[in-house]
């Protein structure tokens, strides 16, 4: 009896040993000035993450819970803004209780690859900003490394050789009424890394594409997408073009670190002036515009304190934002993240004030407590 016991025990404490609770408290709030009266959202977020691994499967789950309040003409915020991402309704006052559960999935290793089955997300080679083959391109100026959410999938990573991978995957949307689905294929050794990707987004949307990243004296990367609609059911089919580019280069400057980043986007159906968007919908793509730039400095002090500026600009309009932002560890596993979009344009272009603003400026500002 004392030996069932003591193996009971045992086996427990390995159970246990490689089972992991962990998450965060985090507090965000927002502001958006130009509107009378001014925008105001404050969100008590609370997360946590369950994990489980072993050498043949792997359970995780991300879950939220958020409280909202929030003051002003929320209905009217920019969608670019950090405010639209809770969306309340047309009052000029709120609360808001939500549950979130962003990734729920089972990792299980076999002889042929790793099944991943439920709720997670999947990049398309390396991820970088305004990549074409992003499976959700909502983005966030105020915020724009939020997390994505997950989807509903089924997929299977499979190793090629010594120098490659594939992946297929099949789901649907959240409310299971549309499939979707793919596959890439991704080829690399010391230093670079190629892939090509096939994507079914639902109602015949579907996305052929490739992407790369070289990493030498700086690194380069880049991605294309070919979008083709009504493919399968009707002979006339529309199609669009969409694409990346971009490089990246980290170096010292004495005891501290640079972080350069320039990046080019273009989206065929995208307005080519400010004349134009007016006719342009959001679709499978990030703006309304038809190219942007995007340019990145973070500057390093010590791994406490870090500060830089972020640049989107529309090279259709001239219209744009400047994020300045500052990181800070303040204390072990706690830290405070400000940041500051300033929108500039003329009035009528995609960023520019509208006609009842004085000035369109959001800032955000995190404190992330771990454990």
């Amino acid at each position: 009896m004392k030996k069932i016991i003591i193996l009971l025990v045992l086996v427990n404490i390995k159970l246990f040993s490689q089972f992991s609770v962990g998450g965060s408290y985090e507090n965000q709030s927002g502001l958006l000035a130009g509107s009378v009266p001014t925008d105001f959202i404050n969100a008590s977020i609370f997360k946590l993450d369950l994990n489980y691994k072993d050498d043949i499967w792997r359970f995780y789950s991300d879950m939220e819970v958020g409280l909202f309040y929030g003051i002003g003409n929320l209905i009217d915020a920019n969608p670019n803004n950090f405010l639209y991402k809770h969306k309340f309704q047309n009052t000029k006052s709120q609360f808001g209780l939500s549950l979130d559960i962003k990734r729920l999935y089972i990792k299980l290793r076999s002889a042929i690859g790793t099944f991943t089955i439920g709720k997670h997300y999947i990049t398309f080679g390396q991820p970088h900003m305004l990549h074409a083959l992003e499976w959700d391109k909502s983005y966030l100026l105020v915020d724009p490394f939020a997390k994505k959410d997950g989807k509903n999938l089924i997929s299977l990573d499979i190793p090629i050789g010594a120098y490659g991978k594939g992946k297929v995957f099949i789901g649907g949307t959240d409310a299971w009424d549309t499939p979707i689905g793919g596959a890439e294929i991704i080829l690399g050794g010391s230093g670079y890394e190629i892939g090509t990707t096939y994507q079914y987004k639902g109602k015949n949307k579907n996305i052929i594409g490739a992407f790369f990243k070289a990493d030498f004296y700086i690194s380069l990367f880049g991605s294309y997408a070919y979008h083709i609609n009504n493919l399968v059911t009707d002979k006339k089919f529309t199609q669009s073009h969409e694409m990346s580019i971009g490089v990246d280069y980290s170096f010292p400057i004495g005891f501290y670190t640079l972080l350069v980043q320039q990046v080019f986007y273009y989206n065929s159906l995208g307005a080519k002036n400010k004349s134009e968007l007016i006719d342009v919908g959001f679709g499978d793509y990030y703006f309304k515009a038809e190219s942007y730039s995007y340019s990145s400095l973070l500057f390093s002090i010590d791994e406490f304190t870090s500060f830089g500026v972020d640049v989107m600009v529309s090279l259709s309009d001239g219209s744009g934002n400047v994020l300045p932002k500052v990181l800070l560890t303040v204390a072990n596993n706690l830290t405070l993240d400000i940041a500051m979009a300033i929108f500039f344009g003329e009035n009528g272009t995609e960023f520019g004030p509208r006609k009842d603003e004085v000035a369109n400026m959001s800032m955000l500002v995190k404190l992330i407590a771990s454990f």
